[in-house]
């Protein structure tokens, strides 16, 4: 008989799975090349992005975090543990959210007593890494911030060393209600927990120069 993770990821357009539970990967059922590190930068990003959602007088049984070729969908197992599922864009996601339903007891069991331990049983695929952008986000409206191709890609590349597959969604939304660069930046190093990660997210985006460090004269936006 299969297990929860094996029904999971067969479904046509699922890549993977994986639970989080604040920094602790509980289970994952995933390509190997997703590091266990960098999955658990996720955990906290999704809190706090579930959380203002949830202070807008939303009640919320599931987000779907959605880029241009795939697709997150979250769901709270049990507070304060995500399981998140990653998802080809045009997965069935109705299906997919009635199938987790069903499974959801067997996935709590898991993840109280996972089996294998944090990073076991990482699930082998071919597909490569995908480098994702973000879809215009769900507030509409155009960004307040502009930015090139090549340096949302490396806000957003960036930021994710830090905080995992949200960044996209982080930096759209940033970009919508930044006053200039600087205050993007800052919106965003926000998102960073650590300390010391956050000034090697802030060191490198001033070494780019995509917007004046401390000491510095701001410049104009062009």
């Amino acid at each position: 008989m299969a297990t929860a993770l094996e029904r999971i990821t067969a479904l046509p357009g699922v890549h993977g799975v994986f639970a989080v539970d604040g920094r602790t990967v509980l289970l994952r059922f995933l390509p190997a090349y997703l590091t266990t590190e960098s999955l658990a930068m996720t955990g906290p990003a999704l809190e706090r992005t579930w959380h203002r959602v949830v202070e807008l007088g939303v009640q919320v049984a599931r987000m779907v975090l959605r880029f241009e070729e795939s697709i997150l969908l979250v769901v709270r197992l049990e507070t304060p543990c995500f399981l998140v599922t990653w998802c080809r864009a045009g997965v069935d996601l109705d299906g997919l959210s009635v199938l987790l339903d069903d499974l959801r007891p067997e996935l709590q069991a898991l993840v109280r007593r996972p089996e294998g331990g944090a990073g076991g049983g990482a699930k082998q695929a071919s597909e490569g890494g995908e480098h994702e952008r973000e879809r215009s986000g769900s507030s509409g409206g155009s960004p307040a911030v502009t930015l090139t191709a090549e340096e949302k890609f490396f806000l957003r590349e960036e930021l994710a060393r830090h905080v995992g597959p949200v960044a996209s969604l982080l930096l759209g939304s940033a970009m919508k209600v930044a006053a200039n660069r600087e205050d993007l930046v800052r919106l965003l190093a926000r998102e960073i927990e650590a300390p010391l990660d956050r000034g090697n997210f802030l060191q490198a985006v001033w070494a780019q120069g995509l917007c004046s460090g401390p000491g510095e004269e701001e410049g104009g936006e062009s």
